[in-house]
């Protein structure tokens, strides 16, 4: 059942039975409020600039390059994957589209060139799934909307995080081809592609580059909100797609499908994420959660350890919005409490339900992986291929919370 209904028919239920029919008001208030929310208009533009860059092949041009500039370098095409599913995340702000894309074209020319199917495999859900990481993300300002937080020092707190978990993947694919060159053997000569066919390449990733600088650059500067960054990351993906040829009416129809169906999941998250919230508010459950956690014997790093602990325990089985709207109404008046920057822990918390997308058994990327992987690898193969990227992405988080200023110093300078 999805966790939406789930959520919301059993706070219904549970306000009936202890609060009366009477309760049912704060729930319906709680929700308006949390509907009249302009911040969340910037949801379904993210959203659409994501389909739109899905169904257009915009990837297939960045793909290309990547192909031409990495592919003479051992492991180059493994760890060109890596930094084009980083700009992809950066272009759309979620978990499944670098995923999704990057397994259509890169692993089939990976597998050809004989490249160690652990490796090939591993990195690209991997590399997929720090989309709610890397700004813009959708995560990211559901958690601004819920919490008060702000989302455009949320978005540039994640952009450190996010580049450092992306340079270990590519160090780790490169340590292991420089053991083994048969992990991921250069391209011949012949498909390396001359000097001037590597800057004609360039053509196809220029635009979608200038985009991604021009959304932070503007949030980063204090130019525009990051609603109307949704705003101007959805035209401006239009006007690359029209530009490039790539516009079509079955691209649109497509594209805005797709963008139809993710608000209108995130959009009942929304409401029975609202609706549970606001049952652990009135029952007082979310404060005596609260007091349990303060009340353990450990330092402020402490509870946040264990907190991280049971974000990543619950990627394990469920996805990363589902989680917000579980424990965020659970954790953040812990961190009011205690007394503990609020904008550094959105960003870890953020961190640890990105490995969820990883982890098995219900991580889904690890679905979404599974149905592009050849005939003859096992789930059990795509878990065992994951692990060591895995460790790198839990290595980046107990890096990002022992040194607080990797997330904090962006934001500290913004405008």
């Amino acid at each position: 059942m999805p966790v939406a209904f789930s959520l919301f028919s059993l706070a219904i239920l549970f306000d009936l039975i202890f609060l009366g029919p009477k309760s049912l008001f704060l729930a319906f208030t709680a929700l308006y409020g949390n509907m009249d929310n302009q911040l969340f208009i910037a949801v379904p533009l993210f959203v659409l600039m994501a389909c739109l860059l899905e169904f257009s092949g915009i990837a297939s041009d960045l793909y290309e390059t990547m192909h031409k500039w990495m592919g003479s370098l051992r492991g180059g095409l493994a760890m060109g994957t890596t930094v084009i599913c980083a700009l992809i995340d950066a272009m759309s702000g979620m978990g499944a589209t670098a995923t999704i894309t990057m397994g259509v074209l890169a692993l089939p020319e990976m597998l050809k060139r004989k490249y160690d199917k652990s490796l090939a495999i591993g990195c690209i859900p991997c590399g997929g799934a720090l989309g709610p990481l890397i700004p813009p993300s959708i995560i990211m300002i559901i958690l601004g909307g819920l919490t008060g937080l702000s989302v455009g020092k949320l978005f540039i707190g994640g952009f450190i995080p996010g580049l450092l978990i992306t340079f270990f993947f590519c160090i780790y694919i490169s340590i292991r081809c420089l053991i083994n060159q048969n992990l991921g053997p250069p391209l011949p000569l012949e498909e390396r592609g001359t000097w001037l066919e590597r800057i004609i390449s360039l053509k196809g990733v220029i635009l979608s580059i200038l985009l991604v600088f021009l959304i932070l650059g503007g949030i980063y500067s204090g130019a525009f909100t990051p609603t109307e960054a949704g705003g101007i990351g959805a035209m401006g993906t239009f006007l690359i797609v029209l530009l490039r040829g790539k516009l079509s009416w079955n691209t649109l129809t497509k594209a805005l499908y797709s963008s139809m169906r993710i608000n209108a999941m995130v959009i009942w998250l929304l409401v029975g994420g609202t609706a549970y919230a606001a049952l652990l508010n009135s029952l007082g459950i979310a404060s005596k959660l609260a007091s349990f956690l303060i009340g353990l014997p450990f330092s402020n790093l402490g509870v946040v350890c264990i907190m991280m602990f049971i974000t990543f325990l619950m990627g394990c089985f469920v996805d990363g919005a589902s989680i917000l709207m579980i424990a965020t109404p659970v954790f953040f008046p812990v961190v009011n409490t205690l007394g503990i920057d609020p904008l550094w822990f959105g960003v870890i918390y953020t961190m640890a339900m990105v490995v969820g997308y990883v982890t098995p058994p219900f991580g889904m990327n690890l679905f979404y992986m599974k149905g592009l992987v050849p005939e003859g690898v096992t789930m059990k193969d795509i878990w065992s291929s994951v692990t060591p990227y895995m460790l790198l992405m839990l290595l980046g988080l107990l890096i990002c919370t022992l040194f607080p200023i990797l997330v904090t110093w962006l934001p500290s300078l913004m405008k």
